[in-house]
């Protein structure tokens, strides 16, 4: 019959407290919550007037907004660390020379290690991973690691793949596979690079976005729409009574707060399985079989051609010869300042710093009137559209409505005059375009300098080596730009289009197809370390250099499809487009200038008074209207008066 309770206190801990408050068994909460229902149901315009003033009170925008940029922050470095493959196999590929089975087999094993290591951080990390390769023993059937191999190996080291696979390095230069010690550090520094960058995935794993964090923001977008469901009820004694059984502009609200909190949910984890996540399996299938591939004796050596019959027999100075290797687009073109210009398509940067060159006066005025790239040129078709609806709603307002109906009209500007401000239209758009900044500012390689400046004389075979090399490395260039850029692709189309330009020979296509369009700086490090034997280039030095800017230069195109590949996630470019739109749909009925503003602006209501102007005819008929819906007998009488005064025909 009794509610005992006293086992809860038995220590006087401040968790018995918490637990004596919360019981329901015969305590206060069961006895007066139905007398609270009552009573909060009596005084519901306090409550709902308490809960819209202290809504505002709860920072949701500025929380929500640093919240949302950390965890787009995270997400976006975490895609630059995914870990591309193609430089540990490039420099192995062209470093461990040599067509021996023992060559092969480190090519092949160093190259298999490092994707081993991938793979193990990845079952870490993704779900869909792990879903894939559940146990050691499935990442032996994929063939990332052997029988013997498995033994030593388990899920907690994971630095053991890296082990193995410098130690290889260290074996093929003991045997002279490896022919010197630059190249020996080369690859020792790409394999710490991408081992950096797995580890940095591995961490944000690891350690995420602090849970005190997470639950503050999450808790305060609940608590102010839960705080909404009561501030934002319409009552009779509010300021502006419209019949309006549907908050709309709390509706909008909500989609562009919780839309931006579903923004960050999404990316908290990369690697899940959500519309925006990292297709993390497929990215593992695509390293394993291009570093194979680059390591691969079919796609180490350059193409046999009639490159090499040249470099033996030796070629003339002729215009016609050099056109051969150089190609049509290049060999063509003059090579005088200002040439280039007619070549050139648009710009891609406007450029205006002369109108900012000194401190005239007038030099700001000439680049605010630039029309190119201007913001008049991206906003003037919207500009006009909207003010066209404003104009319509004002001439609708003025010449149109009734007076009961303006009455109405003004109640619903007032309260879209109110609640616009709830948009958080600076804040959302300010991290957003500052995202989008940051992904657009990219940097430049200087590959043909470097190479015009170690691959050097006046021969026949150092000039096809520069040129060859630049051209490769231009090569690869266009092809990422094809898959970015719609103005490249129609540009050049297809790979004949590439041939027909120079970039690439006939006799190149046959190995060449749009997937493996790396083979490119394949292509050119095998060149670079054909020269060195050959001692075109003249010291292990300047190979390095040439290396090192070939890679670099791939590197950041890798970054430039890598924008173009993982856009910006659909759901906040969405949310963001939407608030500034639907803010100046609001804002084009609450700005409207309506009668109770006439103290404000009397000048701007002259023609709306009848005492001091004619009125329009859209006026006058409005009149008729109203005095015709208050007398039936005027309005037959005016309709027979309208049927009599229609032109008859003689005799009719």
């Amino acid at each position: 019959m009794t509610i005992t309770y006293n086992h809860t206190l038995a220590t006087t801990r401040w968790t018995a407290i918490v637990r004596t408050i919360f019981r329901w068994n015969g305590s206060v909460w069961k006895a007066v919550y139905y007398e609270l229902f009552i009573w909060c149901f009596l005084v519901f315009e306090e409550v709902v007037n308490v809960c819209d003033k202290y809504t505002d009170f709860v920072p949701l925008t500025f929380m929500l907004g640093y919240y949302v940029t950390l965890v787009v922050g995270r997400w976006w470095n975490a895609i630059l660390n995914i870990g591309f493959i193609d430089n540990i196999a490039l420099l192995v590929a062209n470093y461990i020379r040599g067509d021996d089975e023992r060559s092969m087999m480190y090519r092949c094993t160093i190259v298999r290690y490092m994707c081993l290591l991938q793979v193990m951080v990845y079952r870490t990390i993704s779900v869909t991973v792990r879903k894939k390769f559940p146990t050691l023993q499935s990442l032996v059937d994929a063939g990332y690691v052997e029988e013997a191999e498995l033994k030593t190996l388990n899920e907690d080291n994971l630095w053991l793949p890296l082990h193995w696979a410098l130690g290889l390095v260290n074996e093929a230069r003991d045997e002279r596979i490896i022919q010197c010690d630059n190249a020996v550090q080369q690859i020792f520094r790409a394999c710490a690079d991408f081992r950096t960058s797995q580890i940095t995935l591995w961490i944000y794993n690891w350690i995420p976005v602090p849970l005190l964090y997470t639950q503050v923001v999450y808790i305060t977008v609940r608590l102010y729409f839960l705080l909404a469901v009561l501030g934002r009820q319409f009552t009779e004694n509010d300021e502006y009574p419209i019949d309006t059984y549907v908050p709309f502009l709390t509706i909008l609200q909500f989609i562009f707060y919780v839309g931006w909190l579903k923004v960050a949910e999404s990316l908290l984890n990369p690697f899940g399985d959500d519309d925006d996540d990292f297709d993390a399996a497929w990215f593992l299938e695509r390293n394993l079989r291009n570093a194979v591939a680059i390591v691969d004796d079919n796609y180490r050596k350059n193409p046999e051609s009639a490159f090499n019959e040249f470099l033996a027999n030796g070629l003339t100075n002729k215009a016609e010869c050099s056109q051969i290797f150089v190609g049509k687009a290049l060999a063509t073109l003059p090579l005088f300042r200002g040439a280039l210009s007619k070549y050139s398509g648009k710009s891609m940067t406007v450029h205006y710093h002369s109108d900012l060159a000194s401190t005239n006066f007038l030099g700001p005025f000439f680049m605010i009137l630039r029309w190119k790239g201007s913001l008049w040129k991206a906003v003037y078709q919207e500009l006009i559209l909207w003010l066209i609806a404003y104009a319509a709603l004002s001439c609708t307002y003025a010449f149109w409505l009734t007076n009961a109906q303006k009455r109405s009209f003004e109640r619903v500007v007032k309260l879209c005059n109110k609640y616009g401000e709830l948009i958080p239209l600076t804040f959302m758009l300010g991290f957003y375009v500052t995202l989008v900044i940051e992904r657009w500012w990219a940097c430049m390689i200087r590959v043909a300098i470097i190479v015009a400046n170690h691959v050097r004389g006046n021969s026949d075979q150092a000039k096809i080596y520069r040129s060859s090399l630049v051209r490769y490395v231009a090569l690869i260039q266009l092809m990422v730009y094809r898959a970015i850029s719609t103005p490249a692709k129609k540009r050049y189309p297809t790979l004949q289009s590439i041939v027909d330009a120079g970039y690439l020979k006939d006799y190149e296509l046959k190995r060449f197809s749009e997937n493996n369009f790396w083979i490119c700086i394949q292509w050119a490090l095998s060149l670079a370390r054909k020269a060195r034997e050959e001692a075109i280039i003249l010291n292990d030095f300047a190979l390095e250099d040439i290396y090192k800017a070939c890679i670099d230069f791939r590197q950041n195109h890798i970054y430039l499809y890598l924008y173009s590949w993982i856009p910006i996630p659909l759901g906040y470019t969405q949310v963001v487009f939407v608030t500034v739109r639907l803010y100046f749909l609001v804002a084009a009925i609450g700005r409207q200038y309506i009668a109770s503003d006439r103290k404000l602006w009397p000048r701007a209501f002259e023609i709306l008074d009848e005492k001091n102007a004619v009125p329009p005819p859209l006026t006058k008929w409005r009149q008729r209207r109203e005095a015709t819906a208050k007398d039936p007998n005027r309005r037959s009488y005016s309709i027979h008066q309208a049927l009599s005064a229609l032109p008859t025909v003689k005799g009719k």
